[in-house]
């Protein structure tokens, strides 16, 4: 099987945006120093193990549920998913971007916000995310963020002028944690009280920036109050709860030639094939991901409470791409997806081949996409 290694590369701009009336402007004091004691810094050494492992026997209770094909649902280019316990939220970057959300058979609920340029519009999303409810949506649109109801109506704005370049967000309980996969900035985390809007900084960094841009995807994710924050330049996952900031720890992956912040700075990554994260998938105890190390792909799992780190080469489909919500994985796929891997002999094989047989027949290439739905056997 052919490995695709796709590369990303991604750009920041900057708007000066005119407040509104309903806008209100924030900021963080970017002089403020917060005192989060020491990380207990936990590394975990990559070494490869001789076992092969199929991914489609690692997983059970496969369900594949098909997309609204509406017109008004059709989603072109496929970016992140979000589970709530009603709805599916799918960011679509397409031309122009948007947020669909869908009911968990798959029927079409609605267009979250609308384009343009009213204060209850938007003109682009940079990243979004939803609150545990499920009744909140919040666009980033560089330094604005605009707040809708699960029904799509906007519910007010805010303003974040910081100087920080967040890029992704994590909507918790009461606050909005901003992330950033850039240097040039002062602290790699914050968080926002969602009412007050207070700033709490967190992983001060070395502002200088570093001009490769990373690849590694949901760089932020949550179980419960578990957090799970990804720094793509120092290979590293800080984890945390939201309610004990204190407790904060890092687990670093190590390799003789992982992406670090030095050669990150010495080095062009898009050239150089140094050993890093593609993507992963956090459980609240574990970390499961997909990487390249010397240019091959390998499926590793973090147990956190052990800190240790397994390493398998990929022999099948690339699960770390999954959501994972309530026990259960999800993985956007593409009609063409399933057919080819239908015809490569992937999905024939014993626990996913019930679901994909009562379909299969009727799947086209005009489809909308499927969701994969999915349990981890332990």
């Amino acid at each position: 099987m052919i490995f695709f290694r796709k590369r990303y590369v991604l750009s920041i701009c900057c708007i000066i945006c005119i407040g509104y009336a309903e806008i209100v402007l924030v900021s963080c004091n970017k002089g403020a120093v917060d005192a989060i004691p020491p990380l207990k810094n936990t590394i975990l050494k990559l070494e490869e193990s001789s076992e092969e492992i199929r991914n489609i026997e690692k997983f059970t209770d496969y369900e594949l549920i098909p997309l609204d094909n509406a017109r008004e649902a059709l989603i072109g280019n496929f970016r992140k998913l979000v589970v709530t316990d009603s709805l599916f939220y799918i960011y679509d970057s397409n031309t122009i971007p948007k947020v669909l959300s869908f009911y968990h058979d798959g029927t079409f609920n609605c267009q979250i916000g609308e384009t343009g340029h009213k204060r209850s519009e938007y003109i682009n999303i940079s990243n979004f995310s939803v609150n545990s409810k499920g009744d909140t949506v919040v666009f980033m649109e560089y330094g604005n963020l605009k707040f809708f109801n699960s029904k799509g109506n906007f519910l007010y704005g805010k303003t974040i002028d910081d100087g920080n370049l967040w890029d992704n967000i994590l909507y918790s309980k009461n606050s909005l944690i901003m992330a950033s996969h850039y240097r040039g900035i002062d602290h790699l985390l914050a968080i926002y009280d969602v009412n007050s809007f207070n700033c709490k900084n967190l992983i001060p960094t070395d502002s200088a920036s570093i001009s490769s841009p990373p690849y590694s995807q949901n760089q932020i994710q949550q179980v419960g109050d578990s957090i799970c924050f990804f720094d793509f330049f120092s290979s590293s996952f800080y984890v945390f709860n939201i309610n004990e900031l204190e407790k904060m720890e890092r687990f670093q992956l190590y390799s003789d030639n992982i992406v670090n912040e030095e050669r990150a700075r010495k080095y062009d990554l898009l050239k150089e094939k140094f050993d890093e994260v593609e993507s992963f998938v956090f459980t609240g105890d574990r970390i499961f991901g997909h990487m390249y190390k010397r240019n091959i792909p390998f499926d590793f799992e973090i147990v956190l409470s052990k800190g240790t780190v397994d390493l398998y080469k990929s022999r099948d489909i690339n699960c770390s791409f999954a959501c994972y919500y309530n026990g259960e994985y999800y993985k956007v796929v593409s009609s063409s997806w399933i057919m080819d891997m239908y015809e490569w002999g992937i999905l024939k094989r014993p626990g996913i081949n019930q679901c994909v047989e009562s379909i299969i027949a009727r799947v086209s290439e005009k489809d909308n996409y499927y969701i994969l739905k999915m349990k981890r056997k332990m």
